[in-house]
């Protein structure tokens, strides 16, 4: 092989390397750094792959995962917890997960769905000041393109944390559609006793502000009405024991 055919490889190899749109580690595809929302901590592939372990385990111990299970999740950005659950537990019934990133679904379908066909991955143009302010607003007549009763699991994970009120509302009423009966939802939010119903990025608070709608917080009862108004009861709350200090909160339908 000559020089000139040895620079032509490496130059093909070196192209192939940058333009790869993602991130092996032990033995599992990662989204590359340019995709993880979630915080720099996340940019670190041990810090993402242990992430996505501890939600998949979060939702075997206290959501029962199993096999059998349908699990929609709202937010799901680049796969974090489809890649903790094919990783750590195996294939499940169903998996359905929605974003407003369309670079986030189209890595999804992409890495995820193309070899796992049982997860589905569906972009939503809906309108968020912070992440996508020229989408579509929200309606009273919201619905995903679901049929009701069909969820075992409905996750969400920093996801309301900077979501509005009405919006929260309008996802709240489709939980209540979707979810079967002894289903289980989890989400997380920043949600405190003794502070005013609704707050936009508060000052002197746990986070710095940057920017719109960097973070929302809520008081406990506003916020737990929210979804009792949807005929949903509140199982479990366990205040700023998650992400960034977020409260996590356990729902399912009310008897």
């Amino acid at each position: 092989m000559n020089i000139m055919a040895i620079v032509r490889r490496i130059q093909r190899v070196v192209k192939r390397a940058l333009h790869r749109d993602f991130v092996a580690f032990e033995g599992v595809v990662l989204p590359p750094e340019s995709l993880r929302f979630c915080g720099t901590a996340f940019r670190d592939n041990n810090t993402f792959l242990r992430s996505s372990e501890a939600e998949c385990k979060r939702l075997k111990d206290e959501m029962g995962l199993s096999s059998t299970s349908s699990v929609l999740e709202i937010g799901c950005g680049p796969a974090r917890l489809p890649i903790g659950i094919l990783k750590d537990f195996g294939p499940i019934q169903r998996y359905y997960g929605v974003d407003i990133s369309k670079g986030a679904i189209r890595w999804c379908n992409a890495h995820i769905k193309r070899k796992h066909p049982e997860y589905e991955f569906l972009h939503l143009d809906l309108k968020h000041d912070r992440y996508n302010p020229n989408g579509i607003d929200f309606t009273q007549g919201f619905q995903l393109p679901l049929e009701p009763a069909s969820f075992d699991i409905i996750y969400l994970h920093s996801v309301f944390a900077n979501m509005l009120a009405d919006d929260i509302r309008a996802y709240a009423r489709e939980f209540a559609r979707l979810l079967r009966p002894g289903g289980k939802i989890f989400l997380t939010a920043f949600v405190e006793d003794g502070v005013p119903d609704m707050t936009v990025n508060p000052d002197d608070y746990i986070l710095v502000p940057q920017g719109t709608l960097h973070f929302v917080r809520y008081e406990r009862a506003y916020f737990f009405r929210m979804f009792e108004e949807s005929g949903l009861k509140i199982d479990r709350y366990l205040q700023s024991e998650d992400l960034g200090g977020q409260s996590a909160v356990h729902l399912s339908l009310a008897d």
